[in-house]
């Protein structure tokens, strides 16, 4: 393939990809889903046929995945139990938490960094 001819599977120098809207596993049928070079639907660029192929079979495969899975991926996900604000009079400071639950400090490093305020290292 000629270098920069797959370049075309992008959106902003090519609208071939958009020739995949609306489109499903029935429609074409699954022998249409190949490149016209090789008896299938889809176009190919002049001089490049590897990624056309590939991009064919790469949606192709995606529909039969999502197909085969079609029950578990639209699962209806429940609603999420709502966040409760806490007002600022009742927030918790490490200090206020049990030693068991409060953060693992780690030792200080041996290096220390000084920053003179208003300099940016």
């Amino acid at each position: 393939e000629t270098p920069g001819l797959g370049d075309k599977i992008e959106i902003e120098k090519n609208d071939w990809v958009l020739g995949f809207d609306g489109l499903s596993l029935g429609s074409p049928p699954a022998s249409e889903w190949k490149v016209k070079k090789d008896g299938g639907r889809f176009d190919q660029f002049s001089g490049a046929t590897i990624t056309p192929r590939a991009v064919v079979k790469a949606v192709k495969i995606g529909l039969e995945l999502f197909e085969s899975n079609k029950k578990q991926l639209l699962i209806p996900v429940s609603k999420p139990a709502p966040v409760k604000e806490i007002p600022p009079s009742e927030e918790v400071s490490q200090t206020d938490l049990p030693s068991e639950t409060k953060p693992k400090s780690y030792p200080e490093s041996k290096t220390e960094t000084k920053v003179k305020k208003g300099v940016t290292p």
